[in-house]
């Protein structure tokens, strides 16, 4: 059943619910139109509790399914960007650069300051030997997040020669 429906179930049940409780002279009104299909006076008048108390736990039941199912399709709509930096985080541990770098540019192409993102991708891009477009992530980096530790000892690295004794 979808979303909608249940929650118009949910809000169908919740109003006849409360008329049970609340207003049973719209139920008695209402019944002497359906009178012989759905109700009896005597549920009204005798158990207006138990039906009162049974359609508010059908209304909280529907409300409960379709808002679970309206944040499913909410949840599958919008992709995660935690799990898509999940995936660039286990191709850069894999060795798998590129798609690091490509994953890395999909979550920045919906979210411009994702520091994660960035950092990924100013450390694919090192691995990759391509010093000037890492410093240009790292940047980014300390843009975003000036006090990011990574990205300082990266940019603020001393240059160390190649061998000592020259």
């Amino acid at each position: 059943m979808e979303a909608w429906a249940k929650v118009l179930l949910g809000l169908g049940f919740l109003f006849l619910g409360l008329c049970y409780l609340y207003r049973p002279s719209w139920i008695l009104r209402f019944n002497t139109w359906g009178r012989a299909a759905l109700f009896n006076d005597s549920y009204v008048l005798l158990y207006r509790r138990r039906w009162g108390i049974l359609l508010f736990l059908c209304a909280i039941l529907f409300f409960y399914s379709g808002f679970q199912n309206m944040a499913h399709q909410m949840s599958l709509e919008k992709p995660s960007d935690y799990l898509d930096l999940r995936a660039a985080y286990r191709c850069f541990w894999t060795q798998q650069y590129k798609a690091s770098i490509a994953r890395c540019q999909e979550i920045l192409k919906r979210d411009k300051n994702d520091v994660h993102a960035w950092s990924l991708l100013g450390a694919s891009w090192s691995a990759l030997g391509r010093k000037d477009q890492a410093r240009k992530a790292w940047e980014q980096v300390l843009r975003i997040d000036p006090e990011h530790p990574a990205g300082k000892s990266v940019l603020f690295e001393k240059k160390e020669p190649a061998h000592p004794s020259q």
